[in-house]
């Protein structure tokens, strides 16, 4: 299930944005032993260009886009968060990779 933060869509209004695209990404993290870690950048708006290519979802009046190849599991719960850094906000989503990895 996906959800968003009452926090996180009020921060969306303020922006005056109602969509959101969720982009899987893969980090390269050099230690002892060459992993990767995967993450979703969360960008503002609909997704540019090739709309085929994303899967649309509406949540609490968000339109949110994610990769067709992303497969979201039911059985976890899927969040939109607000982070804030330094005073610097942004959105950032959890509970999607079980211990960094995901089937896609």
């Amino acid at each position: 299930m996906l959800t968003i933060t009452p926090e996180a869509k009020s921060w969306l209004d303020q922006k005056e944005k109602s969509a959101i695209t969720l982009i899987k990404k893969v980090a390269k993290v050099n230690s002892c032993s060459c992993s990767r870690v995967n993450y979703m950048d969360v960008k503002l708006g609909a997704p540019k260009g090739n709309d085929e290519a994303f899967t649309k979802l509406e949540v609490d009046g968000v339109d949110i886009y994610y990769e067709q190849n992303v497969q979201l599991p039911p059985e976890r719960e899927i969040t939109v968060k607000l982070n804030s850094m330094l005073g610097l906000k942004s959105l950032k989503v959890e509970g999607l990779f079980d211990n960094g990895f995901m089937n896609a």
